[in-house]
């Protein structure tokens, strides 16, 4: 800590924190440190959203109203039944990750010798944030959100999605139309590597999820929705009408499918289509390799046909990556 720059935050941190010495270089330390945290336990819960929840949620309220509802509904209650009770055991293992991951968090700050967890916890929810391909936010946002200025968000950005990254993370979470062109080149010279093959859209075109996106569309249509698209990812409006569906309605969509997915399913399912671009190496791997209609693209990717034309002229204009 040999640096006394400040730590450019807003509100309430910015009085009790501004002073404390942390160096360009080991700010980037903290955060590397913190995205460990994220890495580990984003292989458990999938997706980032589902992280924040873990977060920001309290479970043991509802762990100490589950064992009441037990209580009530036995007449005799053990330790057994308590650990087959699959809803009290999930909370309580929710509540057991929670710690842990506070623990980690706050274990981080000791190893800086920076004793403000509650700094280091937003920290780690901006991280959480800007990996969260699903409803996370601009950078202003983000921002806003948890009391920082925009320079100092987008320096984290740097550190999650490095600039020399191959796959186009940040630009992709971060969209702006002027990079499309470079996205689009980079997918398209891996498809015609077959680096990218039709593994690489399997979530997009699974037929459950093709099967919800089509009724979207119906209800969208009817509805006479505006298209809400998160740049180059699903239309934000999809991922709300999948966040207000009930049971009945999930079983009248996937009335074929043995197991019926849960809402969270299908939005983990949504955060990785975004997260990997599937959209895009969808549209540029029909573009090169088939002679479907851009109309069919277009239905099965849900952007408009003229975005579907605009891409194509893209890549038919750079002729080393399109194949005859």
């Amino acid at each position: 800590m040999k640096s006394k720059r400040g730590l450019e935050m807003s509100g309430d941190f910015k009085v009790n924190l501004r002073k404390i010495p942390i160096s360009s270089t080991e700010k980037a330390s903290i955060v590397r440190d913190l995205i460990k945290i994220f890495n580990e336990f984003e292989k458990k819960y999938k997706a980032a959203f589902l992280l924040r929840d873990l977060i920001e949620n309290e479970y043991q309220s509802a762990i100490n109203k589950r064992i009441d509802e037990i209580k009530r509904s036995q007449s005799l209650i053990n330790y057994e039944i308590l650990n087959e009770d699959v809803i009290l055991t999930t909370l309580t293992k929710k509540q057991k990750d929670k710690e842990q991951i506070l623990k980690k968090i706050r274990l981080v700050a000791e190893n800086h010798y920076i004793f403000y967890f509650e700094f280091f916890l937003k920290l780690f929810k901006v991280i959480l944030d800007i990996n969260d391909f699903l409803q996370g936010g601009t950078i202003t946002e983000i921002a806003n959100s948890h009391g920082f200025s925009s320079n100092y968000v987008r320096s984290i950005t740097k550190i999650v999605f490095p600039r020399n990254s191959l796959n186009f993370r940040y630009k992709c979470r971060f969209y702006r139309h002027n990079n499309l062109k470079e996205i689009l080149l980079s997918i398209a010279k891996k498809v015609k590597n077959s680096v990218n093959t039709r593994k690489n859209f399997s979530n997009l075109k699974d037929t459950y999820f093709q099967d919800l996106f089509t009724r979207y569309q119906k209800t969208r249509e009817s509805q006479d929705l505006n298209l809400g698209s998160v740049g180059i990812g699903l239309d934000l409006n999809l991922i709300e009408w999948i966040t207000d569906l009930t049971d009945d309605k999930l079983k009248t969509v996937f009335f074929t499918s043995i197991e019926t997915p849960t809402v969270s399913d299908l939005l983990v399912i949504c955060s990785k289509i975004n997260r990997d671009q599937e959209i895009l190496k969808y549209i540029v791997y029909s573009l090169m390799k088939s002679s479907i209609s851009d109309s069919t693209i277009s239905k099965v990717s849900g952007k408009s046909v003229d975005f579907i034309r605009e891409c194509k002229e893209i890549i038919y204009n750079e002729k080393i990556v399109y194949n005859d």
